[in-house]
């Protein structure tokens, strides 16, 4: 009997651990859980997670949650080589110390992304904090890989948060190094797998924005009340 796996395609670090458990090989059972319904909420799902958040797993009787944590359990469970996570401790020490950078990062990239989301306009303060994190990436953590020369754990947090700078369609042209990161990783064989309905979602709103301005302009060429208010985007 497999792993079961509760998760939300949309969310980042719900496709950084569907990027480990598809990279470990492990065999799971997915769960989509629309948190947009509050699906998680339910009293089924709470006696899954009390905490009622995704990602979750349950493997056997034992509940975990927390990506970071689900990551890290899943690696010292079924990498015995130490790949994803290896076992030399400073290794290991590095990887955790990026495991954190980029829980700042994650909060500042989604704070910058729903302001835009709910106020139709960029938050400049909040947009120079996430570019802040992008240089600081770009110009002190990024070797071949987040840490190292080797792919890790560390690449599918960092990478899935950085997800959130292009659902704002943030221009990481800037930044050879990390752009050049990002195509590596997004080559790996279960990205797409991983990605597909978060990035179908990004194109669906894009088609949306785009709607809503010819809507703005035709409604001013022709003298009437715009359909929709602009969005500034």
């Amino acid at each position: 009997m497999g792993l079961e796996f509760y998760y939300n395609p949309l969310s980042s670090p719900c496709r950084a651990v569907w990027m480990t458990l598809k990279a470990l090989g492990v065999d799971f059972n997915k769960h989509t859980i629309d948190v947009l319904a509050g699906e998680q909420k339910t009293e089924e799902f709470k006696k899954i997670n009390p905490q009622q958040a995704v990602p979750t797993i349950v493997d056997g009787d034992f509940h975990l949650w927390e990506s970071r944590a689900i990551m890290t359990y899943l690696c010292d469970k079924c990498d015995s080589e130490g790949n994803l996570h290896p076992k030399d401790i400073k290794m290991r020490a590095l990887i955790v110390r990026a495991l954190y950078m980029d829980m700042a990062m994650y909060a500042n990239f989604l704070a910058h992304l729903e302001a835009i989301m709910k106020n139709g306009a960029i938050d400049e303060a909040l947009l120079e904090k996430a570019r802040k994190d992008v240089a600081k990436l770009e110009e002190n953590r990024l070797t071949k890989y987040i840490v190292g020369d080797s792919l890790t754990i560390a690449d599918f947090c960092v990478l899935t948060s950085l997800s959130m700078m292009e659902a704002a369609q943030f221009d990481c042209s800037p930044y050879p190094k990390l752009c050049s990161w990002m195509k590596t990783i997004k080559s790996l064989p279960y990205f797409d797998e991983c990605s597909a309905e978060f990035y179908a979602f990004l194109k669906s709103k894009e088609e949306e924005q785009k709607a809503k301005k010819v809507a703005v302009v035709a409604g001013t060429e022709t003298g009437k009340e715009p359909a929709v208010e602009p969005t500034g985007a």
